[in-house]
């Protein structure tokens, strides 16, 4: 990890995001004067992108609706480097779209489930409410997380009604992976962005660093929940 910090303060005499307007969002780490501000941050994120590999790799032999999981990973990787190298608002506005994305994909999963969706409602479902969230971010800059608790919350109802509907035909091994690891994870989110546990000068691995690592793991283990719905989508409120 020595060369990716000696490589980031490679550029410590000039600061090229400070002409970007700041990001409304702000973590444990300290912001260095170089071309990625928050090195662990920044490359932690890169860790979604190769949970979203794996799951591409997974889907290479079936290819569904869940290899979008795998492209929203992928790409979500890049958007949080975004927001962590720059500190701008347009690396956090990238950054929180793609967790619009993440959030949106397991609102519509749960919601073709519960009422048998087509796919065609499913796209236009989650196209919609994406492009929603953006607008909101776009017009309230210090929206994003709240928007993405709301929906975080919304699909931990849809999958209670789930569990009441169909709870004994579905295996929940892999959702109880995904509660269990991003409980842990937002136990580390927390000290860290209200710096209650914060070391501003560790620019190696911190506690968001941890939940870069850990929400990874949740998508992985969202995709592997989701792999045994591929065969039956549809539930008992089944409208088209």
């Amino acid at each position: 990890m020595e060369w990716v910090l000696a490589w980031t303060l490679a550029a410590v005499d000039s600061c090229p995001w400070d002409s970007c307007d700041p990001a409304t969002i702000e973590f444990c780490e300290r912001r260095l004067c170089a071309w990625v501000a928050e090195p662990a941050n920044a490359y932690t994120s890169l860790t979604k992108t190769l949970a979203g590999l794996v799951i591409l790799w997974s889907c290479r032999k079936k290819r569904d609706a869940l290899i979008a999981i795998g492209v929203a990973a992928f790409f979500q990787g890049f958007f949080g480097f975004a927001l962590h190298a720059t500190g701008a608002f347009w690396g956090e506005a990238l950054d929180v779209s793609g967790m619009f994305t993440i959030s949106g994909l397991f609102l519509v999963f749960a919601l073709r489930r519960l009422y048998g969706w087509s796919n065609r409602r499913v796209v236009l479902v989650f196209v919609s409410l994406v492009a929603v969230s953006v607008s909101i971010l776009l017009t309230y800059r210090p929206s994003g997380i709240a928007v993405f608790t709301v929906q975080i919350v919304a699909w931990v109802f849809l999958e209670v009604r789930l569990y009441r509907a169909q709870g004994a035909t579905t295996d929940y091994r892999y959702f109880k992976l995904l509660v269990i690891t991003f409980a842990i994870a937002f136990a580390a989110w927390i000290p860290d962005i209200t710096r209650v546990v914060c070391d501003p000068d560790n620019h190696v691995f911190n506690l968001h660093s941890l939940w870069h690592v850990l929400t990874s793991l949740v998508i992985y283990w969202f995709y592997r929940y989701q792999v045994q719905f591929r065969e039956r989508p549809s539930a008992p409120n089944a409208t088209r």
